[in-house]
């Protein structure tokens, strides 16, 4: 199992595993060289961010291999909770702010 993120400037958000990311890199490098463009970004379920790509823009794509305990304590987070539907993003892997 593998943790997706995308940090732009300072915001790092979480992209879900199935998205392409051998295409949103392409897309990336189009903008830029294009000297900039907006590229769609999955955050979520039914959550798209568009991106400003510019030149001097920070962004990184991050892509981690999880141990396999790792990635069973995940799916656990993710089990519907009584009396929801339960939560498409573990806590801990949602980061608004780093104040980096």
């Amino acid at each position: 199992m593998k943790r997706i993120t995308v940090t732009i400037d300072k915001q790092r958000f979480a992209v879900p595993v199935t998205s392409d990311i051998t295409a949103l890199k392409d897309a990336i490098e189009d903008a830029l060289r294009r000297g900039g463009g907006f590229v769609d970004v999955p955050a979520g379920p039914n959550h798209t961010l568009s991106v400003l790509v510019s030149p001097g823009l920070t962004l990184f794509i991050e892509e981690e291999d999880l141990p396999a305990d790792e990635h069973a304590r995940r799916e656990s987070d993710q089990a519907p909770h009584e009396g929801g539907s339960g939560s498409y993003w573990p806590t801990d892997q949602i980061d608004f702010d780093l104040d980096v």
